[in-house]
């Protein structure tokens, strides 16, 4: 699969559609069953801490990831961002050839946004996952695994 095809399946299951790749087309997820989202493991996921107007596109949202994330827009990472009452949320990233958004408004309910000390914070694309379904990050528990940075952390101690 290529990263167009990745993307294209990504985008998709962000906008609540089922991606049929022979088709070259999204159809509606028929059946009420949920979509996984299939982020290449490459991209990197940034959500703005501060609320955005739902109002800007493109170069607004491009502006927002410059100035406030200190980050390029181009780079083909997916940038987050939240209007001020939590129900909208959009997604900004670079596909090769052109800019793409992808929005979420909420009929019930609000983005569950994890806490934050700098202007932005890096998830997952599992996190992003729970993120869309309602989840609060907050209440999630996670087990311990393997860090490579942490083993050579240690291994620096000895």
């Amino acid at each position: 699969m290529g990263l167009r095809t990745a993307w294209a399946e990504a985008a998709a299951a962000v906008a609540g559609l089922a991606w049929h790749g022979a088709l070259k087309e999204p159809r509606r997820n028929v059946g009420g069953g949920r979509t996984m989202i299939l982020v290449p493991a490459a991209v990197r996921i940034f959500l703005a801490r501060e609320p955005a107007d739902m109002r800007r596109s493109f170069a607004g949202l491009c502006g927002l990831v410059r100035e406030a994330l200190k980050a390029d827009p181009l780079s083909g990472h997916l940038y987050g961002f939240r209007n001020r009452r939590g129900d909208k949320l959009k997604l900004l990233y670079f596909d090769r050839d052109g800019l793409a958004i992808w929005y979420k408004r909420l009929e019930q309910g609000t983005f569950h946004w994890p806490p934050m000390d700098a202007a932005s914070a890096e998830l997952n694309a599992a996190e992003v996952a729970f993120l869309l379904e309602g989840v609060d990050l907050k209440s999630v528990k996670r087990h311990k695994r393997f860090s490579l940075a942490a083993a050579r952390a240690a291994a620096d101690k000895l």
